[in-house]
């Protein structure tokens, strides 16, 4: 016969010491960090300026469609991804509440009712049978036939004898043992509950996965050198070709321009790269370190936030500012912004940087 189970004062003092039969969910960053995360990517950073100067120029153009457009691309990527991430999470959390409302039969009081999975306390006693998941830890204590799936923590699909004296030291666990997240695969069985919620097999399993423990795999290893070897070639490539597109221009006479115009492009050339060095600049490091030459990145560098970009972009439009300054006390660059470069030339400029900025965004 079946123990008459828990008493109502032994199932409240149960709780208190052990917990209820629920696993905690990992902690999670407020829906306005998720979304701006989406913008710690440096593809969408290299946009934004690219949108940037975009708007820029289209001042002075009078049409903004070009830099409208990337920042409505923009705002389609970081929204749809931080949508999608955010319905997962509130999808998980309700089928977990579904999952943790399921009846589970147990014995109290000396009579068979039915509680939500989330109520079961050690001590327990609990009915199981064919198709049923086991709510908790238990120790089996009557079984007929009973056999059980243990893939979702041994990985193993075939199913393994249950009883209060059933094993024979081979499998994972012990023959008199039942865990939660196992479904019954045949027969009939009786436990008593040893550990719910966290402190069962399952829920410190996944407190441990969900520590991060810094190491890599060797898959990570290998994917982060080929994304090494492609950022490093796409920013060769893109160089090459913004070089091959102002070359061209020159040839051609698109690119006619005074000493102070060239003066002016160069500022604003040593602008972008400053203000862009947080993009390029670990690229570079990863090329040394593919030639055997590899180099620390400095601490600033590997900054997180959105403080360090700032500062980037900053420091370099003080810097084509300084440039420019001291061009036009020179005398070589005029006073008047409009005489700087012409139209059709800044044009050009852009339309190279635009396709080296694609090229990137591409690799």
């Amino acid at each position: 016969m079946p123990p008459a189970g828990l008493s109502p004062n032994e199932i409240e003092r149960n709780r208190l010491a052990h917990g209820s039969n629920v696993l905690t969910p990992p902690p999670r960053d407020p829906w306005w960090r998720l979304y701006l995360e989406k913008f710690d990517d440096p593809v969408i950073r290299i946009l934004l300026v690219a949108a940037a100067v975009s708007v820029a120029v289209g001042v002075a153009e009078g049409h903004f469609a070009e830099g409208v457009g990337i920042v409505v691309a923009v705002l389609l990527a970081t929204g749809l991804a931080f949508w999608n991430e955010f319905r997962a999470g509130q999808e998980f959390d309700l089928l977990t509440q579904t999952d943790d409302d399921v009846p589970v039969t147990v014995i109290r009081g000396g009579a068979f009712t039915n509680v939500p999975r989330k109520d079961v306390v050690v001590g327990d006693v609990a009915q199981v049978e064919v198709g049923d998941e086991i709510p908790a830890d238990g120790r089996v204590i009557e079984a007929v036939n009973l056999s059980v799936r243990e893939a979702r923590l041994t990985g193993e699909s075939r199913p393994v004898e249950k009883g209060p004296n059933a094993g024979d030291g081979t499998a994972a666990y012990p023959g008199n043992v039942v865990l939660r997240g196992s479904t019954i695969a045949d027969g009939y069985g009786v436990i008593e509950v040893t550990a719910v919620g966290d402190g069962t097999e399952i829920g410190q399993t996944a407190r441990a996965a969900a520590e991060r423990t810094g190491g890599e795999s060797p898959l990570d290893r290998q994917l982060a050198a080929l994304s090494k070897v492609i950022g490093v070639v796409g920013l060769g490539v893109a160089l090459l070709t913004f070089l091959a597109l102002v070359v061209r221009g020159v040839a051609d006479g698109d690119l006619e321009l005074s000493a102070g115009g060239w003066l002016v492009a160069a500022a604003a050339g040593v602008g972008v790269a400053v203000g862009l060095i947080r993009v390029w600049l670990p690229i570079g490091l990863d090329g040394l370190e593919l030639l055997g030459r590899a180099k620390t990145p400095p601490a600033w560098l590997t900054a997180r936030g959105a403080r360090p970009w700032v500062n980037s972009l900053g420091l370099g439009l003080a810097l084509a500012g300084v440039i420019i300054a001291a061009g036009i006390l020179s005398g070589l660059v005029p006073a008047n912004p409009r005489h700087w470069i012409p139209l059709s030339a800044a044009q050009e400029f852009l339309t190279a940087f635009m396709v080296a900025v694609t090229l990137v965004v591409v690799a």
